[in-house]
C-alpha cells in the first residue's frame, strides 16, 4: 500500500486496514497522546516505522502514552525515533527494535522495567561507556542480538598525545570480566561499531588514530564472551580504524583483525558490516 491521504478526516472516522502488516507513519509527537487511535485502524501490523515531522521549536508533550493491549497487538518489530519505546515496550508481541540516533540517557529513559520477552535491540548513540551498557543489557535480559552504532563528535579535549583513545578505552574498560559480565547470557550476535566526526577539533591538522599498542585483545575479550554467552556466534569490533570480527558457523570459524585501517577503506568495512550483520 502507498501513501494514503487523510488529511482533513478526523482519525475516528477514517478507514480501517486490517491488512497491513507493514506501516510507516510520520507523526507530531507533541500531540501522539490525542491520536492514539490511529493505531486501532491497524490491526495487524507486524512491523512499524515511525518518524516524528514536528518544528524542532514545538515543545514535547510530557503526557506519557499509554500502552493497550487491544492497539498493535500483533507487533512484533519496531524501527525509528526513541519517543514513544514506553508505549511500545509493554507489548508481549514486541520482539525487535531498531532506533535512530538518540543519547544513552534518552533511551534509558523509556526502559522502565524488565523486558524479557525483546530479542534484538539496534540502536545509534553519540556515544556508549560500560556502565551505560551494563544498563541496558539489565533492562533486556532476553537479548540475543545486540548492535550499537556510535557516532562521536571528536574534540581537541578528547586527543591524547596525538591519538584517539575514545574506542580503544571503550573496549579495554569493556575487556574487563565485569563489563562482559554485564551482556546478557542469552546473546548470540554482538556488534559495536565506532565513527568519529572531526569537524569539531581546531588544533590538529591531520585526523587522531588509535594508539595500535592501546588495542585490547579481542580474542581473550571472544573467549570471555563465549564463557558467558554459551550459544555466541557473532562478534565485531570496530573503533574506525581497527577492527575485530568472528563468527561460528556451521562446524568452521571465520575471523579476521585489523589493526591499521587506512581512510579509503573505511566506508567499505561499513558496508561489510551491514552486510555481515544481515548475514546472520
Amino acid at each position: 500500500m502507498g501513501d494514503v491521504p487523510l488529511w482533513g478526516t478526523p482519525i475516528s472516522e477514517g478507514p480501517a486496514f486490517p491488512n497491513v502488516h507493514n506501516l510507516q507513519l510520520d507523526i507530531d509527537f507533541s500531540t501522539m497522546h490525542r491520536n492514539l487511535i490511529i493505531f486501532s485502524k491497524f490491526p495487524a501490523v507486524l512491523k512499524l516505522w515511525l518518524d516524528d515531522w514536528a518544528d524542532s521549536e514545538d515543545e514535547p508533550t510530557d503526557v506519557p502514552l499509554r500502552c493497550t493491549l487491544d492497539v498493535l497487538p500483533l507487533l512484533q518489530e519496531y524501527c525509528g525515533i526513541w519517543t514513544p519505546l514506553h508505549f511500545l515496550l509493554p507489548k508481549p508481541t514486541l520482539a525487535r527494535i531498531a532506533l535512530s540516533l538518540c543519547t544513552p540517557g534518552e533511551l534509558l529513559s523509556e526502559l522502565r522495567g524488565e523486558y524479557k520477552h525483546i530479542t534484538s535491540l539496534n540502536a545509534r548513540l553519540p556515544e556508549l561507556d560500560q556502565q551505560t551498557l551494563s544498563s541496558i543489557c539489565a533492562c533486556l535480559p532476553g537479548l540475543l542480538d545486540l548492535r550499537f552504532s556510535i557516532f562521536y563528535d571528536l574534540e581537541d579535549g578528547d586527543v591524547n598525545d596525538g591519538f584517539n583513545p575514545k574506542a580503544t578505552n571503550f573496549f579495554s574498560a569493556l575487556a574487563d570480566t565485569p563489563g562482559l559480565l554485564g551482556v546478557p547470557p542469552t546473546l548470540q550476535r554482538l556488534a559495536i561499531s565506532w565513527e568519529f566526526d572531526f569537524d569539531c577539533l581546531t588544533i590538529f591538522d591531520y585526523f587522531p588514530v588509535a594508539s595500535p599498542d592501546r588495542i585490547p585483545d579481542f580474542l581473550v575479550m571472544r573467549d570471555t564472551l563465549r564463557e558467558r554467552c554459551p550459544t555466541l556466534r557473532t562478534l565485531w569490533f570496530d573503533g574506525q580504524d581497527f577492527m575485530f570480527k568472528w563468527r561460528q558457523l556451521l562446524g568452521r570459524e571465520e575471523m579476521e583483525q585489523e589493526n591499521e585501517i587506512e581512510d579509503t577503506e573505511i566506508e567499505n568495512l561499513r558496508e561489510k558490516l551491514d552486510d555481515f550483520w544481515e548475514g546472520r
